[in-house]
């Protein structure tokens, strides 16, 4: 498993307070389309693939104390 960069770890921590990518991008002041790139590598580096990936990828996080 990959380490999570700080902008990815923020990312993920506002996706487990159920932040959508329009939001979480308004809140970084970023575009939707980086915040997908962002998604996309955290999915990648977790190996997180499929239906519910957003969630399953901030609980595989969580359980690996990857957001400290």
């Amino acid at each position: 498993m990959l380490k999570l960069t700080s902008q990815e770890k923020e990312v993920l921590t506002l996706v487990g307070e159920y932040k959508t990518s329009k939001e979480i991008a308004q809140l970084m002041k970023l575009s939707p389309r980086t915040i997908q790139s962002y998604l996309d590598n955290i999915y990648f580096k977790l190996d997180v693939k499929g239906s519910g990936a957003r969630h399953k990828a901030f609980a595989v996080a969580v359980e690996h104390s990857m957001l400290d």
